[in-house]
């Protein structure tokens, strides 16, 4: 009978890997996936309800062909009709293929981190060389990883951030500005953000857009973290107008900014494991949309650099 896997807690993450190494571990599994060394199959998902508890179940499979296979797993309960979560478990579960040996990753971190890494290599691929400004839409832990992965990718003056609330806005700015190499700047709105910046990063659970066309100039590089069917970040004609690089075609089309948008993504659409390895080069400062949903081939290889840093580190 196998042994339990070992568990590596979220502190443990935190502690071992930087924005430097969890930028490194996004490129190396964007360029992985767009090789086809690392496939990342359909999600499955689930709702139902356990007596007076509903639950949601989320599995993400990935697999290093011949290396590693694994997969995230989210499990979420709360009582009907609450409105409040009750319970969540998030993990990432890793088993190498050659020796069996297994281990569990806890995920909230790796996520966290994983998203802003991503946003920022899509400014990186498919941006101007070496932006000097960036604005932030959002306050919330994936918009402070944006925050310090845009710092750490790119030598930059500044970072302006901005959310609805000024008191939460200002104490974000002055807590990220203490270790940033760029000024973190708080401002009052998306107008201000955007203005005269090389790129914008969007990751707000808004159902009503927040950047419009307006908001960009025409070879400004957009971020957006989306995957939620029910929000909608981006002005519908600036998804139309704009080339559009998701992370993966199928759960771009299904998320709210392009739900509505049915011919937004061609099926062959380049994605961003394409960006990875130089296929749009010719695209870089064109205004190009980066469409982020997230990708298990992300959370496994964020899990792997962990491991190789703690219980495989031998």
């Amino acid at each position: 009978m196998r042994d339990e896997p070992a568990v590596i807690t979220d502190e443990t993450v935190e502690r071992v890997l930087s924005a430097k190494d969890f930028l490194a571990a996004c490129d190396r599994a964007f360029r992985l996936y767009g090789s086809g060394e690392l496939v990342n199959p359909p999600r499955d998902q689930s709702v139902g309800r356990e007596g007076e508890l509903e639950y949601f179940r989320l599995e993400m499979p990935a697999e290093w062909l011949g290396h590693y296979r694994g997969k995230k797993r989210i499990e979420e309960r709360s009582k009907a009709g609450s409105g409040h979560l009750g319970e969540r478990t998030a993990v990432i579960e890793i088993e190498e293929i050659r020796t069996g040996r297994r281990a569990t990753v806890a995920a909230e971190a790796i996520t966290n981190w994983r998203t802003g890494a991503a946003a920022a290599l899509g400014c990186r691929y498919l941006g101007r060389d070496h932006p000097s400004r960036v604005g932030v839409v959002g306050t919330g832990r994936i918009a402070e990883a944006i925050v310090r992965c845009v710092d750490a990718a790119f030598d930059c003056e500044e970072i302006r951030v901005t959310s609805r609330k000024e008191t939460r806005r200002q104490a974000f700015a002055d807590r990220l500005d203490e270790g940033a190499a760029a000024a973190v700047v708080a401002v009052g709105s998306v107008d201000e953000a955007a203005e005269g910046v090389d790129g914008l990063f969007t990751a707000v659970p808004t159902r009503t857009p927040v950047v419009l066309s307006h908001h960009l100039g025409g070879d400004t590089h957009l971020s957006v973290v989306g995957g939620d069917p029910r929000a909608i970040q981006v002005e519908p004609g600036l998804i139309a107008a704009r080339r559009i690089v998701p992370d993966h075609v199928d759960q771009a089309r299904v998320s709210g900014d392009l739900l509505e948008l049915p011919d937004a993504l061609e099926d062959d659409a380049p994605t961003m494991g394409d960006a990875a390895l130089g296929a749009l080069s010719s695209s870089k400062g064109t205004g190009s949309i980066c469409y982020l949903t997230g990708l298990a081939a992300q959370d496994v290889v964020a899990a792997l650099a962990v491991l190789e840093r703690t219980l495989w580190s031998g």
